[in-house]
């Protein structure tokens, strides 16, 4: 339930105020909430998404497909 308001709140965000910035909105999120188990040192179930090209990679994001995206599933 702890990722459930973040997201939320980015997806209400991104209808009130548009697209957000990755490096400005995204990315501090998943730092604060993901790095300590998904980033450089360290990758539970072998997922990393401390960088655009490992979520890419693991097919947690599509770019162009928000919805068939695993990190917005999730």
């Amino acid at each position: 339930m702890k990722f459930l308001t973040p997201i939320l709140l980015l997806s209400l965000g991104i209808h009130l105020f548009g697209a957000p910035d990755y490096l400005k909105d995204v990315k501090p999120l998943l730092a604060s909430r993901c790095f300590d188990c998904h980033g450089a040192l360290k990758q539970e179930a072998k997922l990393r998404v401390d960088t655009a090209r490992a979520m890419i990679d693991a097919e947690m994001i599509i770019p162009g497909k928000p919805d068939d995206s695993e990190l917005i599933y999730r």
